[in-house]
């Protein structure tokens, strides 16, 4: 029996039953995102006379720049896009100045324009905003579009219109009956004479080619790897049957080998890039902010923070508190009771606080001068009494970068030429430990840098710590004091007074160390422990630079270095990753409760 199991189902067994197999463990659906950038952009006066230069560019500016630098439209002028092919169905994506008031109309031959959404009045006038309508459906199908100002102040602004269609869905579980309802028509037809030698040769390909497919195609589900990467495997097929069909010739066993070298050097990288940012897009939004999506996961609510319930949930007799920071923040690998400003607000309670609600605003990468623009945006909404800012590490070198991006007009956009390292380092580490050691920020989102017509004149370049991650920790503080102050500092500022002249409620700086700043025994296999030396001799410099100026600032700082430092408890971190484990929020917690409590900064009993 099970010979002849193996002998009917063992050549295609990989399709067969390893794709089904994946399909039942992590089975979603593949998507085709269709979107439409229109490129015959026209300016139009009255009467739809060409206006001026008539060709226009659009740029989506990411990091929300002036109203100005959009194309500004006169009150009876238009912008007037031609699509490159006929839609009927689409929803639409603008950014303008959305302090004024835009019809979109549509048409099918450019005679006749129809309004399809209106938009704008919504906006603050400062800076170019973007905004998405909800699906059109339209009786016919158009290929042409037209933004007409309707209301507003004369300062009618339009940088970015996009069309996006219906995405196609390819669902998982049509793989199974798909790959099944072919291997039983081959099968029949087998027993056909006239059909017979076909189908053996069909079959006899699909043994060859069934270990790789199957093992692409589970990896493909498994991983939700975008069906536009999937597209790439095609030439990598083509490649790999040349070079198996030449590979007994001299001549063409050099070629075979320089296929080979392409594809592991240049081609499989930038395959991996794509899955590694299809998996961030599912959580984060791909821009210089990076934040959570609404409601992707369980504890992330319509404001993308990871809070139970929505800002009008909050109530005015409640104390809030709101948490700014990072991943320590956030609370990476840890349940959502398990985060420091969920043990917070657990501690506030036992000790008899009167409605102390923790609302955690952090998320993975963030830093002062991030916290300050999600803070400026939906701070408002939940009520705060009080702002507290947890400061890590890696806020000093990432305020740099996120800056820098900022100013140029940055986007994400992964580096496969650090993936290729990264998966050296995996597979030969004898010649990686020569490249250097490699952390998991190789994988991480890069800044691309944009041209100088989208940024116009030449953006200063950055400080020479800006790309180093712990740069605060690794240097003396005399090389590194201008970093601090010209980055972290001066946001701090910023997020100071924000909270004070416009929320109306007072800040507090928090200073919690890294593990390797007190310990060389906590957290020895992290991705991140060739970019320090543990108790190295400028591990506490941060440390010793907010001792120095504390007194001059204008909001309490709180170190919290000590409670790590004398605590008994062990481990406080994941030994293969540099955060906190459930123990060490709750010490962080503590600490933080007790000093707040302490300075009378919380509507608690005295202790």
């Amino acid at each position: 029996m099970v010979d002849r199991f193996a002998q009917v189902f063992g050549p295609h067994a990989g399709l067969l039953f390893l794709v089904p197999l994946a399909v039942l463990v992590g089975g979603s659906r593949w998507t085709w995102e269709r979107v439409v950038v229109p490129d015959d952009v026209t300016q139009v006066g009255p009467r739809g006379r060409p206006h001026g230069s008539a060709a226009r560019r659009l740029w989506l500016y990411e990091d929300g720049t002036t109203w100005e630098r959009g194309i500004v439209l006169d009150r009876n002028g238009a912008l007037e896009l031609r699509l490159d092919r006929p839609v009927r169905a689409f929803t639409l994506t603008l950014q303008g100045n959305l302090a004024e008031s835009y019809r979109v109309q549509a048409s099918r031959d450019g005679r006749r324009y129809e309004t399809v959404w209106q938009v704008g009045g919504t906006g603050t006038g400062d800076v170019l905003e973007t905004t998405e309508s909800s699906l059109i459906v339209l009786p016919g199908p158009v290929d042409r579009l037209r933004v007409v100002p309707d209301r507003g102040r004369d300062r009618f602004a339009i940088s970015w219109l996009s069309v996006r269609r219906p995405p196609l869905v390819f669902p998982h579980w049509l793989l199974p009956p798909v790959i099944w309802g072919a291997w039983l028509l081959l099968m029949l037809a087998r027993r056909l004479p006239r059909a017979r030698a076909h189908a053996e040769r069909v079959l006899a390909g699909w043994a060859r080619v069934d270990p790789p497919a199957g093992a692409l195609l589970a990896f493909a589900v498994l991983f939700q790897v975008p069906l536009g990467s999937m597209l790439w495997v095609l030439p990598l097929g083509v490649l790999l049957g040349l070079a198996m069909w030449v590979r007994h010739a001299p001549v063409p066993a050099l070629a075979t080998l320089a296929i080979v070298v392409g594809l592991g050097g240049l081609v499989v990288p930038r395959l991996l890039t794509r899955v590694v940012v299809a998996g961030i897009a599912r959580f984060h939004e791909l821009n210089v902010d990076h934040r959570m999506r609404p409601y992707v996961m369980e504890d992330i609510n319509g404001d993308g923070i990871r809070f139970r319930g929505e800002s009008s949930d909050v109530e005015d007799r409640q104390f809030v508190v709101l948490f700014l920071g990072d991943s320590f923040t956030y609370g990476f690998h840890l349940e959502y009771g398990q985060t420091y400003p969920a043990q917070f607000q657990a501690l506030a309670a036992r000790a008899g606080c009167q409605d102390v609600v923790a609302v955690n605003m952090g998320w993975t990468s963030s830093s002062p001068l991030l916290s300050l623009r999600l803070l400026k945006e939906i701070g408002y909404r939940y009520h705060p009494d009080l702002v507290v800012y947890s400061l890590d590490m890696t806020d000093f070198s990432d305020d740099l970068r996120y800056e820098e991006a900022l100013a140029r007009g940055g986007d994400l956009h992964p580096d496969p030429s650090a993936v290729a390292r990264k998966l050296l380092a995996i597979y030969f580490p004898a010649i990686a430990a020569n490249l250097g050691e490699l952390s998991r920020a190789d994988l991480a989102l890069r800044w691309r840098r944009a041209t100088a017509s989208r940024t116009g004149p030449s953006v200063q370049r950055g400080p020479s710590y800006a790309g180093e991650k712990f740069f605060v920790t690794n240097h003396p503080l005399a090389e590194t004091r201008a970093d601090i102050e010209r980055g972290v500092m001066r946001n701090l500022e910023a997020l100071h007074g924000f909270s004070t002249r416009v929320l109306g409620v007072p800040m507090v700086l928090v200073l919690y160390p890294r593990a390797y700043q007190y310990s060389t025994r906590e957290s020895p296999n992290n991705n991140e422990k060739g970019l320090y030396v543990p108790l190295g001799p400028y591990v506490l410099e941060p440390f010793r630079y907010f001792d120095e100026v504390k007194d001059r600032l204008p909001y309490p700082v709180i170190s919290i270095l000590d409670a790590f430092q004398s605590s008994e408890e062990f481990p406080l971190y994941f030994s293969d990753d540099p955060h906190w484990n459930a123990r060490g929020a709750w010490v962080a917690a503590r600490a933080v409760f007790e000093r707040l409590r302490g300075r009378g900064m919380l509507p608690c009993p005295e202790p």
